[in-house]
Formats: C-alpha cells, structure tokens, sequence
C-alpha cells in the first residue's frame, strides 16, 4: 500500500488498484472534488479543483501513485471550481473536454483575466461576503459564508498566479480510453447540471466519477441547469450497474445518494410552483425552509439562488412542458 503525503486541500479515498476520489476538504479553497484513475498504460486526472495550489497536490499523489506523469486531464464541465487547476498540468498533459464546455471555459476566463486586471472587484466581493457573514443569523447560513469567504481570499492572494488553461482537444460524445488494468469511458451527457456535462466511467469495476451531476449531503447548484434534463440523466445512471458514484461535490455516494438528489429537484421544483400558483412573489418562494430531508446539509447559501432560479424560470415557462408543475412534479 502506498502511503500518500496529506494535503490540506483534499483528503484522497482509494476506490480501488490505481483509482483515488479526491475529496475537498469542508471548508477548503479545493471546493469541488477531483479524481486520480491510473489505467496501467495511461494516468487521468478528472477535474482539477477550484484552486491550482490543491491541484499542486494531486498531480504529486498522482506522480507518487504511478510514478509517471499524468497523460490526460478531463474536465467535466465549464464551472472554474472543476478546472482552474488545469495549469498545474498543461505542461505535459492533454487537456480534454467537450466543444460546448470550451466555450464556456473561455466566456468564464474572459471574465477571470478582468478580474485580474482590475482585482479590487475581488476586494470588493470579500468586504460584501464579510458583511453578509457578519449580518447572518442562520448558523447553516454562516457556515456557508465562511467557506465562500476562505474561498474569495484564497482567490485573492492567488490571483496574479493563477492561469487559466481552456482544454485544447475535445471529443463530442464518448471515448475509450483503453489500459491493460482498466477501460476508461467518457460520456457527453448534454445539458444537465451545465450546459454539458461529462462523466468518467469504469464500468467493469462498477465505478462512475459524475462532476456536479451529483451533490451529495450538500445543497446543489441549480442555477445553469436544466432540471427536467438532470432528472432524466439521474434515472439513467439510475439504470446502470454503476454502485459507486464519485460527485462533484460532498462525499463518495450510492444510487441512493442519487434518489435523494432527484427528489430534492423534484421537491425546490414543487415548492416553486406552489408559491406560483397562489401568486405569491419570489421573496415568498425564497422564505420557505428548505426541505426537511436536507436541513442539515452543507451549501446551504446554494438553496436561496436555486429558489430563485427555478422561480424565474417557472414564471418565465423557460422551456417547460407542463404549466401546472405542481401537479406533475410533486415528490
């Protein structure tokens, strides 16, 4: 068994031989979760977190684990947190991701390089979440906050060192990548959580890493989704043989972990639509508690701008099929 130096970013599960979940650590600038899949031919990295200093210390376990250097990095989708440590690896590895998710990397860094050039805009976001924070009652609330604040001050101190790399190869569906310990598949979703959203499978070990398709004991982000499409991509994984799924967010999960996501879409989805129906306002959506079953969940700042969302989008009939959802959604 090889013994891994720790890092203060992520803590690194083994799933099996040659394939590790590197898990964020609560409260660290890492955020989002990554993954280490060594095939015996080739070495992949699945994301590379919210921060390149946390991807610093995957691509040493990675070195450390296989002792070679890592042949590709997948990206799942366009959200930074999942990419920003690309350039830890850019030097050596190929960089892929899908045609839609380039662009969408490329509009984010556009906005990321004036971020950089005028980096008070950052100052400024600091001083309003240290407001927030100060203001905020909800100890879940504060929870939160805090870990955006540690987020946006990491961001900060690292902001003229960081450089980021948009993936240069793409593939637009699926692709095998073959080693003589593993088979690694990759699958181009569509529009999910993202505008497109990949998941890394090894299917003859039962194993699925799925980004922010899944959020697991964590409130997810619903705002760039399409939800109806999320919930037909959960039933689909639904109906595999995969039993272990590595999400982009929170702990190493089960299909359960996946039944309790898609009843909480179904859940804020029906919410909304109840609120609608009464003519209430978006303040009165937003005031509801958030769903017994995930009132102890980390996140919790995710819950309100979902709210939020799916009431724009109910009131807006933003590619809904059916006017009356709280008939048709209810969990």
């Amino acid at each position: 068994m090889i013994t891994l130096p720790s890092s203060e970013y992520f803590n690194l599960r083994p799933l099996k031989m040659g394939v590790y979940a590197a898990i964020a650590k609560e409260g660290s600038p890492a955020f989002s979760n990554a993954g280490i899949i060594d095939t015996g031919d080739h070495i992949l990295i699945f994301d590379t977190f919210n921060t390149f200093r946390a991807a610093e210390d995957l691509r040493r376990d990675a070195e450390i684990i296989s002792r070679r250097l890592v042949d590709y990095v997948i990206n799942s989708h366009f959200h930074a947190d999942h990419w920003t440590g690309n350039q830890v690896f850019a030097d050596h590895a190929k960089l892929l991701a899908t045609p839609k998710t380039q662009d969408g990397m490329l509009e984010w860094a556009k906005g990321f390089k004036e971020l950089q050039s005028n980096p008070d805009q950052c100052k400024s976001y600091i001083g309003e979440t240290e407001k927030n924070l100060a203001m905020a009652q909800d100890p879940r609330l504060r929870t939160h906050l805090s870990w955006s604040l540690a987020i946006e001050q990491h961001k900060y101190e690292n902001l003229a060192d960081t450089d980021l790399h948009v993936p240069n190869n793409s593939f637009s569906s699926t692709l095998d990548i073959y080693g003589k310990e593993a088979l690694v598949k990759l699958y181009s979703l569509g529009s999910g959580h993202s505008i497109d959203d990949v998941i890394l499978a090894l299917p003859e070990d039962r194993i699925a890493f799925i980004g922010d398709l899944g959020f697991f004991n964590t409130h997810p982000y619903l705002c760039d989704s399409n939800p109806e499409k999320w919930i037909a991509i959960l039933d689909e994984l639904l109906n595999t043989n995969i039993n272990v799924f590595v999400p982009g967010h929170g702990p190493i999960g089960s299909k359960a972990d996946l039944v309790t996501l898609k009843k909480y879409i179904l859940t804020l989805q029906w919410m909304v639509a109840k609120v609608v129906e009464h003519g209430g306002s978006e303040e009165d959506a937003v005031a509801q508690p958030a769903p017994e079953f995930a009132s102890n969940w980390a996140g919790y700042g995710r819950y309100e701008k979902s709210i939020r969302f799916l009431y724009q989008r109910h009131v807006n009939k933003d590619n809904q099929t059916d006017d009356n959802l709280s008939r048709t959604l209810k969990p």
